[in-house]
């Protein structure tokens, strides 16, 4: 008698479960295959904080403004005291006065999770070329 095979859904469910047993955090995944419906829920309706994530579309949001030329990822930030936010990142550990540019600081968004550089990007009149 031949074990039946687990279906490609099974598999991708049971890999995404022995990931966010790795993760000492609480999460939650949530996929919906467009094209047929099918779903794995992992946790998914805890509610939690969106925490780090929201960079994601944040970054989205900066890269669609550079294409309508709203936005010159070139473009010189000098980080002022007042733009340092505590938790992840590094730009907090500079100094006052250290100059980058606005690509720089996507890139640190995104790369060790920065939460200055995520309110640097955010920022529409600060990072307008116009």
């Amino acid at each position: 008698m031949t074990a039946s095979r687990p279906s490609t859904l099974s598999l991708l469910e049971r890999r995404l479960r022995m990931l966010t047993h790795c993760v000492v955090a609480e999460g939650g995944v949530y996929v919906r295959f467009l094209d047929n419906g099918d779903e794995i829920a992992i946790n998914a309706d805890a509610m939690m904080d969106t925490m780090s994530l929201i960079k994601v579309p944040l970054l989205v949001s900066l890269m669609r403004r550079v294409d309508r030329g709203e936005v010159d990822l070139g473009r010189r930030i000098t980080l002022a005291e007042d733009q340092k936010r505590l938790g992840t990142g590094i730009l907090r550990y500079l100094e006052a006065g250290a100059n980058f540019s606005l690509r720089d600081a996507a890139w640190v968004m995104e790369a060790v999770s920065d939460n200055s550089a995520t309110d640097i990007c955010s920022r529409r009149p600060a990072a307008s070329t116009r």
